[in-house]
């Protein structure tokens, strides 16, 4: 072989070489994407299941702790292993019949940021259509009573102190003796005049208490927007 042929061989292999490089850096490349792709999906899906989500909260029922259009972030730790307690706020699945067409407590989130908490797996499509937010007030052996006419809610003989109710509101403008049983709930909104809560329920399944397996979790933050940002 020729000093030109084997000049020409060489430079034809070096070539080569520098091409399959590129492509190597390349798909390198690529595959750390998808790696790190892949590796924040399953910690999105972790979060998701197991410790948080997040819900809109488009109904005026919780004013003034929570705004027309706040997203909220639920931590899933609770009732188990944490636990629940009085006054804290829960989001809870509709026991039945409580939502309406004409009376839905969480709709449907059509936002960017829901497209995007979507995409990653951080929120089902439907998931705001069939949950409520509100106060939880009595646990399971409560005994719960108020006049109806500007008098406290009373919790087993002691007057319960409702700082976040909404200001001109009374603690309940319907009387209230009930027991809560075993497993359930009894909840209200912060603003009582305008809450479709367990007082208004009576007539539905559970008689307007909440199965505890209904809750998906207690609120733990407003997340947006930022000038309403809070920890609770």
């Amino acid at each position: 072989m020729s000093d030109d042929n084997l000049n020409q061989a060489i430079s034809e292999w070096k070539t080569k070489r520098e091409q399959v490089n590129i492509a190597k850096k390349g798909w390198s490349k690529w595959s750390q994407v998808v790696i790190i792709f892949g590796f924040a999906l399953v910690i999105s899906i972790i979060i998701r299941v197991f410790l948080f989500q997040p819900f809109i909260v488009p109904s005026g029922s919780m004013k003034p702790t929570l705004g027309v259009g706040n997203r909220i972030l639920v931590s899933k730790l609770y009732p188990k292993p944490l636990g629940i307690n009085r006054q804290d706020i829960i989001v809870f699945k509709d026991p039945g019949g409580w939502l309406s067409l004409k009376n839905i407590e969480n709709s449907q989130d059509n936002s960017l940021l829901s497209a995007f908490l979507k995409l990653i797996g951080l929120k089902d499509s439907n998931s705001d259509d069939n949950y409520l937010t509100k106060r939880l007030i009595g646990l399971p052996g409560d005994h719960i009573t108020c006049d109806g006419k500007g008098g406290p809610i009373i919790i087993n003989q002691t007057a319960l102190q409702e700082p976040y109710i909404i200001e001109g509101a009374l603690p309940s403008s319907m009387e209230i003796n009930v027991t809560v049983p075993n497993d359930m709930l009894y909840v209200l909104g912060d603003n009582r005049s305008n809450s479709a809560d367990s007082r208004y329920n009576k007539d539905k399944e559970y008689n307007g208490f909440v199965p505890l397996n209904n809750v998906i979790g207690k609120v733990s933050a407003v997340i947006w927007p930022l000038d309403s940002f809070k920890i609770f």
